[in-house]
């Protein structure tokens, strides 16, 4: 896992250089010499956030899996973009003391999503291609207790895992059409 050193700290992927003080930058040329099956970045005790500052591609054959934690939001800078086989966006808080979102509305590349956002937050990602919402790494489902979900795909939709925003929260899907797996629900107004 890359994490920064203090629990408060930014994240920052894409950065072209350091030169940010107090924030842990990640170029893309840092993160092409990373090989795992899945490379988490932050963690449940971290809160500054996680911004995708300039494009992230991560070729499948050295990182099949990206899974991004923070309890502060995590997002992208305007026409910024995230191209990832696998991706777990969880801007959740163990304690629900933080209303972390998760904003990626870019034209992503995503295969496979996972995810959450804290109490009340908001969950929205947005993909050219194909996108089936399933496990990566800690998460399985998408959910957002009360909170908003809007997940959409250029291509077909495939909902493998439930998709949860609770009895209060709002759940929007779409796709070149939406598959729902068998025994999976999807929760919200």
């Amino acid at each position: 896992a890359l994490m920064p050193w203090n629990s408060g700290t930014a994240i920052r992927l894409g950065s072209v250089g350091d030169t940010t003080p107090a924030t842990l930058e990640l170029s893309n040329a840092e993160l092409a010499q990373v090989n795992a099956n899945v490379l988490r970045i932050g963690g449940s005790a971290f809160s500054g956030g996680i911004t995708i500052k300039d494009s992230v591609s991560l070729a499948p054959a050295l990182v099949s899996g990206l899974s991004l934690i923070n309890k502060g939001n995590i997002s992208q800078d305007t026409g910024k973009t995230l191209t990832v086989s696998k991706l777990n966006a969880d801007a959740s808080d163990p304690a629900n003391a933080l209303m972390g979102s998760v904003n990626l509305p870019e034209l992503n590349s995503i295969g496979t999503l996972a995810g959450k956002a804290g109490n009340s937050g908001n969950f929205l990602v947005k993909t050219t291609g194909a996108l089936q919402i399933g496990g990566v790494d800690s998460n399985s489902t998408v959910q957002v207790p009360g909170g908003t979900i809007q997940i959409e795909a250029g291509g077909a939709l495939s909902v493998a895992d439930d998709v949860s925003a609770g009895t209060l929260g709002s759940v929007s899907l779409k796709g070149v059409g939406v598959n729902l797996g068998p025994g999976r629900t999807v929760t919200g107004n």
